[in-house]
């Protein structure tokens, strides 16, 4: 099973600018983004991927009786009926530079189920936000996380330039 990477898919109108920044300035750019990377966007972004959403909501609807059955028979995958939440899944979440995104990532086998494209009904009856919906209501700030590192990087090249 593979790990979630959402990326934050900030628009290239945005990115063009701070590449061209990269060429004369990879020092500069790397720093700014790492602050983008460990600011307050992605902390809030973390926080609610990190939230457990309490007691499982039920009737379980599950996907389907396959489903059902295979869970009991496994004895809960194989981590006992009721399974107990450990808080390792959201514990799993962090942010990774790439280039010029930021990847919110989680390498839990268990989180595509979870909070991931593969959601299963029963996890979204119990309230677990997919991590595509989470970024999604931050994209706006993170844009304008980058056209201010984009700024402050500018600003610095013209101070040292004169």
């Amino acid at each position: 099973m593979a790990s979630i990477r959402q990326e934050t898919l900030i628009s290239p109108d945005v990115t063009a600018p701070i590449r061209e920044i990269r060429q004369y300035a990879r020092s500069e750019y790397r720093r700014e983004f790492g602050k983008i990377a460990r600011g307050k966007t992605v902390q809030k972004v973390l926080r609610r991927l990190y939230r457990d959403p309490g007691p499982v909501h039920r009737p379980i609807r599950w996907t389907s009786e396959r489903q059902r059955r295979a869970y009991f028979a496994t004895n809960g995958f194989g981590r006992g009926i009721p399974t107990r939440r450990t808080g390792e899944l959201q514990r799993a979440w962090h942010a990774e530079l790439d280039g010029d995104q930021i990847l919110i990532v989680n390498n839990d086998p268990a989180a595509s189920y979870v909070q991931g494209d593969d959601q299963q009904q029963f996890h979204a009856d119990t309230g677990y936000e997919t991590v595509q919906n989470v970024v999604a209501d931050y994209l706006v700030e993170f844009e304008d996380a980058a056209i201010d590192g984009w700024y402050d990087v500018v600003t610095r090249l013209e101070k040292r330039a004169r």
